[in-house]
């Protein structure tokens, strides 16, 4: 054995060497198989004043290939590049060493110019400025485009002053009124005042005499600071709308002021009040409404309805109240029969609501599939169904069956307060 040794190892000792190694040492990894490395991309100026401009694309990049898309391409040998913008982009460094590939991104912002539409004083030739406004919201929604702020400016917006209602609101576009409540925009029973196809925001109007005020379909809709009143419908909430509805005022419309009509739209309605309506909301088929810190008062049929008598199968319902006042309607909750949850307070999340003079009942469950209704932390008609005299429940007081009275009306499910 000490014979083969001795033959083999001088071989081993030229083999190794032949192949950059030995036995104690083991070399770098070739650098096309290394991580390229992006040390900076960089764009100046990030922010491009309204209308666009160039930019100077920069990187410290170390890569056997470099490039940037949107149409830049290939860019190894190069250290920058200058582009012209006209609206805001967001560019991808791609960095590559044979298979092995890293990115990097930037964003350069395009200013977006408002556009100012003023009924009484514009004129749908000018340019759309704070000094040479739109006459018509029409015009204004037909060359807006997203990121863009609609101003409308004090006056009646309405068919008498020009107006076409059958404009969508652009995908991304905001309208907002100068000063809030003193755009009003007036229509008639076959016209929809503002029609949103995707996301957007409309801020301080009013809107009345609609067939229906508002419609969201798709997409992210804000709308706030809003008054919606004598109108048919005051908002359709269709689609797969996810609406949220802050610090308005929705009242005496002659249906209802708030209508869900798909199982898959969500409304989030928050320190506003719905008064004075037929019906507050009507949850036609189903969805998931969640309302914070408002008021849903004097609605003559009921402050919510929820569900459908003739769906199969039942339509479905999520129903979330927390610190709102249910008073002076019809009903104040009318539970058609639907499958769902009515949460109206838990014993870690009280509910804060109040429901007192409700005609009918404060929660009318009728042959409905709900759970049974969490109602922990609210206050009632006192001395009514065994409220005390503040209008409180004895905490994991629970009811189950058939009951009727001015607090609760239940043909099925139960309720734990």
């Amino acid at each position: 054995m000490r014979i083969i040794r001795s033959l083999f190892a001088p071989a081993l000792i030229v083999l190794l060497a032949a192949c950059g190694t030995s036995p104690e040492t083991t070399q770098p990894r070739p650098a096309l198989f290394v991580p390229p490395e992006i040390v900076s991309f960089t764009a100046t100026p990030l922010v491009l004043p309204a209308g666009g401009g160039s930019v100077t694309l920069s990187w410290d990049v170390d890569a056997l290939k470099i490039s940037i898309d949107h149409g830049i391409g290939v860019v190894t040998k190069q250290t920058s590049v200058t582009v012209n913008l006209t609206q805001s982009t967001i560019f991808k460094l791609t960095a590559t060493n044979r298979t092995v590939t890293n990115s990097a991104w930037v964003s350069v912002i395009v200013e977006i110019t408002p556009i100012f539409v003023n009924p009484l004083t514009g004129n749908d030739t000018n340019a759309g400025t704070d000094a040479a406004p739109f006459k018509t919201l029409a015009k204004a929604l037909s060359v807006a485009r997203s990121g863009q702020v609609v101003n409308l400016q004090d006056g009646t917006y309405s068919r008498s002053s020009g107006e076409n209602f059958d404009t969508f609101v652009p995908d991304g576009v905001t309208v907002q009124a100068v000063n809030s409540g003193r755009a009003v925009l007036v229509g008639n029973v076959n016209s929809v005042g503002l029609q949103f196809a995707g996301s957007g925001i409309a801020r301080g109007l009013t809107l009345k005499s609609f067939e229906i005020g508002i419609t969201t379909r798709h997409g992210v809709q804000t709308l706030s600071n809003l008054t919606l009143t004598q109108n048919l419908n005051g908002v359709d909430v269709v689609g797969t709308a996810q609406t949220s509805v802050e610090r308005s005022s929705i009242n005496a419309n002659q249906e209802a002021g708030i209508v869900m009509d798909e199982a898959n739209n969500t409304l989030h309605f928050t320190d506003g009040t719905i008064s004075g309506n037929n019906y507050g909301i009507a949850m036609t088929n189903g969805g998931n409404l969640v309302v914070y810190n408002s008021n849903l008062n004097n609605n003559a049929m009921s402050g919510i309805q929820a569900g459908n008598s003739y769906a199969n199968p039942p339509v479905q319902v999520l129903i979330r109240l927390r610190n709102t006042q249910i008073i002076n309607n019809g009903t104040g909750i009318t539970l058609l029969p639907s499958l769902g949850v009515l949460d109206l307070g838990k014993a870690w999340d009280l509910g804060g609501n109040t429901f007192q003079g409700n005609t009918l009942s404060g929660i009318y469950a009728r042959g409905h599939d709900f759970q049974p209704v969490q109602a922990v932390g609210n206050t009632w008609n006192p001395y009514t169904q065994g409220a005390d005299a503040f209008g409180h429940y004895t905490a994991s007081q629970s009811v189950s069956g058939a009951v009727s009275g001015l607090n609760y009306t239940l043909e099925s499910s139960g309720i734990q307060f």
